[in-house]
């Protein structure tokens, strides 16, 4: 039952699970792919982050972790960041 409970509970920390260095290349549409669904996993895991923050910061921090996680996740796949922020603006 406390296991439940604390899987239930939203990340406190802006991370994402650690993902092996490989360079993207974008021209490919299979990369693409992989680089809007990390795009997705960014958007969820700063909405989780900042979901117990009070209204007055929500907004601000979200957009603070999306972009921690964007340089990092650049860096990862060798990509420009612009990329990434691209693939976070995506909607599903």
């Amino acid at each position: 039952m406390a296991l439940a409970m604390w899987v239930a509970q939203p990340s406190r920390s802006c991370v994402l699970i650690e993902e092996p260095r490989r360079h993207l290349y974008l021209d490919r549409q299979l990369d693409r792919e992989h680089l809007q669904r990390d795009g997705l996993k960014i958007r969820a895991a700063a909405r989780r982050y900042a979901s117990g923050l009070s209204a007055q910061s929500v907004d601000r921090e979200i957009a603070k972790c999306e972009e921690t996680l964007a340089r990092h996740l650049a860096a990862a796949h060798d990509v420009p960041v612009e990329e990434v922020f691209g693939a976070i603006a995506v909607k599903p």
